[in-house]
């Protein structure tokens, strides 16, 4: 697996913003989080946090599973300085597989103990959705350990981007949407269904995650 360094960065940002559709003042960018002394000094409690603070600390990473990976099978990671990633190009050559699994994991820089942040996601494929996701980020949200925990939502999801497919296209884009919501002070992770709950506008934030693009060479001989 090869990552390419920074300098292409601003290229490839540019070409994922054409290849998704994204409206000019919604681009597709990288997890970029400011220094957490800088949200958290200005918002030492938790509940006077805003929905830019908690955008600032949330990310959602997109990679190839293992289980997925084959001699035929070339990937590319684009990442920043700070190591987010940005683009992931995925080249297949046949014979093509009936599976391809991709991980999509959300990480938190914080805790959300006393305003649990709940979670409404979609993966998408060229612009249709193929998955829904819903989580609940509260106090475990910063864990480094992906392992179960009962009665703990998970953060990590496995999507088979081929799924629903009738033939196997020339390239397609796979990109992970978050609509974050950030639940009052007081409300108890436990409580809250992800799929339904409800916060006023100026509680809901975005996260869009690095895009994967696959491109399947029907010939063998492809570059």
């Amino acid at each position: 697996m090869k990552v390419v360094p920074m300098k292409s960065v601003i290229l490839a940002c540019a070409l994922c913003i054409g290849a998704a559709g994204c409206a000019p003042d919604k681009p597709v960018n990288p997890p970029m989080n400011p220094t957490l002394s800088t949200v958290f000094e200005k918002h030492p409690n938790e509940q006077s946090l805003t929905i830019g603070d908690v955008e600032a600390v949330i990310s959602l990473t997109a990679k190839l599973m293992e289980r997925s990976l084959a001699p035929n099978v070339t990937v590319e990671e684009m990442a920043t300085s700070s190591k987010a990633l940005v683009l992931t190009t995925i080249d297949i050559k046949p014979p093509f597989p009936t599976e391809l699994w991709v991980n999509f994991d959300i990480k938190s820089t914080k805790a959300f103990a006393e305003t649990p942040v709940a979670v409404q996601g979609k993966i998408v494929r060229e612009d249709q959705p193929i998955e829904t996701i819903y989580t609940v980020l509260g106090e475990h949200a910063r864990r480094a350990d992906r392992k179960p925990i009962e009665g703990v939502p998970p953060q990590n999801f496995e999507v088979d981007v081929l799924k629903g497919l009738q033939s196997i296209p020339d390239s397609m884009l796979i990109q992970g949407e978050l609509q974050l919501l950030l639940t009052p002070g007081g409300t108890k992770a436990s409580e809250i269904d992800p799929a339904s709950v409800t916060v006023p506008p100026e509680r809901t934030g975005s996260c869009i995650g690095n895009a994967l693009r696959i491109n399947f060479h029907h010939e063998a001989g492809g570059a």
